[in-house]
């Protein structure tokens, strides 16, 4: 127990930490795509529309059967730029990008089975499979960058991004320029990323292991502490040592995305904004366990206000997926129900 009014290090220190993440986590906000699982891109009727065609979105899309066409709807005024480039996370797979455009030029080749509008011209795009893979850092993933297009739009209206294969396989397609995102948004990439993870085929055992250890770890902190610990753990802690085992798995399945891309690709310089984004949510599931292991009756209000700030992290930089976050927030909110943690004392201590 620490004596009233006086601060206790280990407090000073945690503090300290959060200060640490929070430059890491200026530094950490880097460039990268919107990611999306699109939903539908059959035909120009059908197509997925662009919400925003200067934003930076990356579409994960699979062309489920030989010949098939996906159709993106973007909006273009005369001379925006128009950034496209097509990728793929399979080693060897060649899809195809073609740009519908209404500038109604006469004498081009219209390719076999797409959906023209009037008034539309095709713009081919020249794609060839790359010799070696790219690292992609945000979601760490090694990617085969197959074409792109860049330049000013030659007209106002309606363009159409096509991307067609004469094999069944999985593409990216990444539209716009401007690295951003709603709060929305950027609270919701990780359920996306484990979308994207199951659209590149990746065993939901991959994704669930890291979680997991981060479980068995919480386990073995509380047996350390004793064997009468379990039943001293109330609302506030139970809610804190969640939330750190969550946020833990974060971090350690970011690590393995990482090793797994690097296997591909060899080392990159991007792998160091990677583990950044591992090292956050580690950090924080470390001060969620060692708050949640010593809250209790004395609990004070500089541990209460460390998991607020551990909470508000984890929603900013995608620690233990929403929920740990949450819990987070609940467990420095909670009444302090159960006694601090002791350790055990050998015998005939008092």
């Amino acid at each position: 127990m620490t004596p009233a009014g006086k601060k206790n290090p280990m407090d000073l220190r945690f503090l300290g930490c959060i200060l640490l993440v929070i430059t890491a986590c200026c530094v950490a906000h880097a460039a990268a795509h919107v990611p999306m699982i699109p939903a539908g891109g059959e035909g120009v009727a059908g197509a997925v529309i662009v919400p925003d065609s200067a934003k930076s979105y990356a579409w994960y899309g699979t062309i489920g059967e030989p010949g098939r066409m996906e159709y993106y709807r973007l909006e273009f005024v005369q001379g925006d730029e128009m950034v496209f480039s097509l990728s793929t996370a399979d080693e060897g797979y060649l899809p195809v990008l073609s740009l519908l455009a209404p500038t109604n030029r006469t004498g081009e080749v219209v390719p076999p089975g797409i959906d023209l509008p009037p008034g539309y011209e095709v713009i081919g795009v020249p794609g060839a499979v790359p010799p070696q893979a790219t690292y992609e850092p945000f979601s760490p993933m090694a990617m085969y960058e197959i074409s792109s297009l860049e330049g000013p739009a030659p007209v106002s209206g309606v363009y159409y991004a096509v991307v067609s294969s004469p094999e069944a396989g999985a593409y990216i397609l990444a539209t716009g320029y401007l690295e951003e995102f709603t709060p929305a948004e950027w609270l919701g990439i990780p359920v996306e990323l484990v979308l994207v993870r199951l659209w590149q085929g990746q065993s939901p055992l991959l994704l669930i292991g890291p979680y997991v250890v981060g479980f068995l770890l919480m386990g073995l902190l509380v047996m350390r502490k004793g064997n009468g610990a379990w039943k001293d753990l109330g609302i506030s802690r139970w809610s804190g040592l969640i939330a750190g085992a969550l946020m833990v798995g974060s971090g350690l399945l970011v690590l393995a995305e990482m090793g797994i891309a690097l296997s591909v690709t060899g080392w990159d310089p991007g792998a160091g904004l990677t583990l950044v984004f591992a090292v956050i949510p580690l950090v924080l599931g470390a001060g969620a366990f060692v708050i949640g292991l010593r809250a209790g009756e004395d609990q004070n209000l500089s541990q209460r206000i460390g998991m607020l700030v551990i909470a508000g992290l984890g929603f900013a930089f995608w620690a233990g997926i929403l929920v740990g976050p949450a819990l987070a927030a609940l467990s420095a909110i909670s009444p302090p129900y159960g006694t601090p943690v002791k350790e055990e004392t050998g015998a005939g201590e008092k």
